[in-house]
């Protein structure tokens, strides 16, 4: 599918656009569930951890059922929480990654651009996106840091809101290279829940 004028009017003045990860109906069966395994954390999440160079949480309440989940993968550093790439993120601390409703903040994670698995984590994700408001969903202080990351540097980003935990996530890169990152996801993601493979 190509990318539309639209689109890239949209794109080059958001620098992002929106991956969905997990199709609704099984989001919407499992917010009472929140601490379950979900295939696409390996598919997905491991893939875009293991290319991080670094990552961060925000609005942790000290003490919740998220912070606890989290437990040792983080350290609060300066009114956010920084994750420990070097320990076992996933297995364990699925409530830190699915929270939604507010529970948490965002989740930013940077990676090098060139170090994306782009071919490895959109076949595995279930729609490539272009949203109105990508902000509206997020911690503002965790877009100001992820916007800032862009600017240091050829980095990308990867924020998984606070509204909706691991539904979704949104990717940030620079004008140079937003467009040609979105019609590679456009080209590899599926666009069918049915054949949204985990």
């Amino acid at each position: 599918m190509p990318v539309s004028a639209a689109q890239k009017s949209r794109l080059n003045e958001s620098l992002t656009f929106q991956v969905k990860v997990v199709p609704n109906d099984l989001w919407w069966s499992m917010l009472a569930a929140q601490d379950r395994s979900l295939p696409w954390h390996e598919t997905v999440l491991r893939p875009i951890l293991q290319s991080a160079t670094e990552a961060w949480a925000y609005e942790l309440p000290q003490g919740s059922a998220v912070h606890r989940s989290a437990g040792a993968i983080v350290t609060e550093k300066q009114g956010k929480f920084a994750l420990d790439l070097s320990a076992e993120l996933i297995h364990g601390h699925e409530l830190f990654w699915n929270a939604s409703g507010g529970k948490r903040g965002s989740i930013v994670i940077v990676s090098p651009l060139a170090d994306f698995p782009a071919n490895k984590v959109f076949p595995h994700c279930y729609k490539a996106l272009v949203v109105g408001n990508p902000n509206v969903a997020h911690s503002p202080s965790a877009l100001r840091f992820a916007k800032a990351k862009l600017a240091r540097g050829n980095n990308l980003v990867c924020v998984f809101p606070r509204n909706n935990g691991f539904e979704y996530f949104d990717l940030y890169a620079s004008q140079q290279e937003i467009l040609p990152l979105f019609a590679k996801a456009l080209a590899l993601v599926p666009g069918d829940p049915a054949q949204n493979a985990p």
